[in-house]
Formats: structure tokens, C-alpha cells, sequence
């Protein structure tokens, strides 16, 4: 496996922070052995837990952020740089996940 890391925001930081020192694993979202990351079935099954009575997966959620950070123009290298970040090309995040 190889470690990403990203810039986010203080707030964020906080909330991660938290979730570590309570969730101590080498993945972000562990299975419940905490040796492996959950699958996206899964993931979006407690999504769905947390955002009820709203059906909200992850595939929505990266709808719902691509649309609003495409509100201000991008360069094609920041589209590129966000989609490998985000672990999808920059023609997928355009046709797929972005609402014009």
C-alpha cells in the first residue's frame, strides 16, 4: 500500500484526528478486523446509515463535490491533479461525476 497524502482544512483535520486515536488502523475506513479497508458496499451502506432518509453513496458525494468545485473555471492540469487525487482520470470526473 502506498500512503497519499493531501492538504485539508484545520476543521477536517480535527474530525481525523479524532477518528484515528479512536479507529487505530492502517486504513482510513477499516473492516472490522481493522486489517483490511471496508468495501464500497459497505462504505456507502453506512453513508446511507448517516445521511438517512437521504440515499447518499459515494459516487454522490464526488457529484455533489466535482460539481461545486467545477463552479469556478480549472485549468486541465488542476483537473488532472484532483483526479489522480481523487483515483480516477480527468475525462471521468468530467463525463461521470460533474452535472453541467
Amino acid at each position: 500500500m502506498v500512503a497519499q497524502l493531501i492538504n485539508v482544512k484545520k476543521e477536517l483535520e480535527e474530525v481525523l484526528f479524532r477518528w484515528i486515536e479512536m479507529n487505530p488502523s492502517d486504513y482510513l475506513f477499516p473492516n472490522r478486523s481493522g486489517e483490511k479497508h471496508i468495501q464500497q458496499s459497505q462504505f456507502s451502506k453506512k453513508l446511507s446509515k448517516i445521511f438517512s432518509p437521504k440515499k447518499i453513496s459515494s459516487n454522490m458525494l464526488r457529484k455533489i463535490f466535482l460539481s461545486d468545485w467545477n463552479k469556478i473555471p480549472r485549468t486541465w492540469q488542476q483537473r488532472e491533479l484532483l483526479a489522480d487525487l481523487m483515483n480516477h482520470s480527468a475525462v471521468v470526473a468530467m463525463s461521470v461525476y460533474t452535472k453541467i
